[in-house]
């Protein structure tokens, strides 16, 4: 768990299927979160019957999701995100969107969070990124840690 400089509190944890995300965010909830966004992707070659699932967790018990990329394997990027808009929009645009990059969606869930807000990141934990990203980090806590590094930079200015 991370404080960040905003005030903005991120957990990054391992849940990687509905009933896992659920108590992750029932968690996060009963911490006295202002709002909750939620990132988290789906792996290429794994389980794809709890992927409506997962998502359906994420819609009801947070205030914001976003859709990212996880481990492909040896699904194709273009696959992926096709599945990912399937996926959205089944449940609508209004409460997610879809940012490919992970590095990406975990900048924009703290950039666009207050003072309050909590991060929650789901599905990678401690494991390290199988492709390259926008930015220089291997893991969800290198770039929770890069992110925070940057936002004292833009404190400075």
């Amino acid at each position: 768990m991370y404080r960040l400089e905003n005030e903005v509190t991120v957990v990054i944890d391992y849940a990687h299927t509905a009933d896992s995300i659920s108590h992750s965010l029932e968690t996060v909830g009963s911490q006295g979160a202002a709002s909750i966004t939620h990132v988290f992707g789906f792996r290429g070659d794994r389980d794809e019957k709890k992927r409506k699932d997962m998502l359906e967790a994420s819609v009801h018990q947070s205030d914001a999701y976003i859709l990212t990329c996880d481990d492909l394997n040896t699904v194709p990027y273009d696959q992926m995100i096709e599945t990912l808009e399937m996926l959205q929009s089944s449940f609508g645009e209004e409460h997610g969107r879809i940012i490919p990059d992970r590095t990406l969606a975990v900048e924009e869930a703290i950039m666009n969070s207050d003072k309050g807000d909590w991060v929650l990141i789901t599905g990678k934990g401690h494991e390290s990124y199988q492709q390259e990203f926008h930015y220089p980090t291997t893991s969800d806590k290198e770039t929770v840690e890069y992110i925070h590094s940057r936002l004292k930079e833009y404190e400075k200015i």
